[in-house]
């Protein structure tokens, strides 16, 4: 197996985890695992593991378009090296197949899996990739019945190899919910543009003195030092930095927060509904009313009322009955993302196992 991304999967992200578990998938088969990326951004908190070869492709010391012309090569070269034939080929982005030699399409089972909203992903070079190397894709999985009509409708021609794959939950599904108190959480790349924590900040504003919010997650180091500056005002609010205890950290809080301006699919949010947590976010993205049933596990937004959020998370949390419900109804649907039902939708795409 082969996979194409921007960042090495040992950092934290939701992209980053998926690859670690498909990767697991061919343990103990003796088969070939080769992961290529571009950047070793961000804190590394996995361990590589010895049964895959890293690559990286990218101009990590350079910027500009000279370092992504000579990225994009190195990819092509690194792939024709290698000349894979029969393997399973995960392409994360659709511009990485403008930089992938045709012979390794052809020669290969591709996969191209949905990380992001269409819009997001299909900008006008993606949209260029998928008209000139859309024909060598095999699969292209989506995470949900809504982006499977999405796509559908953008091209016909994927219909009938769209293949429904939600994220998994990495961690296990909790035996009860936490203790009800009024501590907010959310886990989230740091990066403003998409997370929008400027507007958690507004949130907090309207809540109570008595409830808090801490924020885990790793970043640039000029996005986390911004993060800092803008919640520096409010003392419920705090940066935790990154962790891989994810599972230890969900049991502390009563709610997880969203306020993104887009996701692909939200991997905290499995993650959180699989610990029994009730969620409130934006409902931008087509996955979060698959994720979060609208008053029955939590409740879907519109972007982006600020008041109408701060009022559904005292809805919750200022109500034991309210919260146990949404609580109990987060267990029941987190079988939906179980580690085991989503690796057997994996498996039967691929053609080594």
């Amino acid at each position: 197996m082969i996979t194409v991304n921007s960042c090495i999967s040992t950092s934290l992200g939701g992209i980053e985890t998926l690859i670690r578990e498909v990767q697991s998938l061919f343990k103990g088969t003796g088969a070939r695992v080769t992961e290529f990326f571009k950047y070793r951004a961000g804190k590394h908190v996995y361990s590589e593991s010895p049964a895959v070869t890293y690559i990286c492709y990218g101009e990590e010391s350079k910027a500009g378009y000279v370092a992504k012309i000579k990225t994009a090569l190195n990819l092509w070269r690194q792939l024709k090296k290698l000349a894979p034939v029969g393997e399973d080929l995960l392409v994360f982005h659709p511009t990485d197949l403008l930089y992938i030699p045709g012979a390794v399409l052809k020669a290969n089972n591709v996969i191209m899996v949905q990380t992001n909203r269409l819009d997001i992903i299909f900008t006008p070079l993606g949209k260029l990739a998928m008209s000139l190397r859309g024909k060598y894709i095999n699969h292209f999985t989506v995470y949900t019945s809504f982006d499977e009509a999405e796509l559908g409708a953008l091209y016909p021609q994927f219909k009938s190899r769209i293949k429904i794959i939600p994220r998994a939950s990495k961690i296990e599904k909790a035996s009860a919910i936490p203790a009800q108190s009024k501590k907010l959480l959310t886990l989230a790349r740091v990066f403003e543009d998409q997370k929008n924590f400027k507007a958690m900040v507004e949130v907090m504003g309207l809540l109570p003195a008595d409830y808090s919010l801490d924020i885990y997650g790793d970043g640039s180091e000029q996005e986390v030092s911004d993060l800092k500056t803008l919640i520096a005002h409010d003392s419920r609010i705090t940066y935790k930095g990154s962790s891989n205890k994810v599972e230890e950290i969900y049991k502390e809080y009563s709610l997880f927060l969203m306020t993104s301006r887009y996701e692909g699919f939200g991997q905290t949010l499995v993650e959180a509904r699989s610990q029994g947590l009730p969620i409130i976010l934006f409902d931008t993205f087509p996955a979060a009313k698959w994720i979060v049933r609208d008053g029955e596990n939590g409740y879907l937004i519109p972007p982006y009322d600020i008041a109408a959020m701060s009022e559904k998370i005292i809805t919750v949390l200022g109500n034991t009955q309210v919260y146990t419900s949404f609580g109990q109804r987060a267990l029941v649907l987190a079988e939906e993302t179980s580690k085991g039902a989503i690796n057997d939708s994996w498996k039967g795409l691929s053609i080594e196992l």
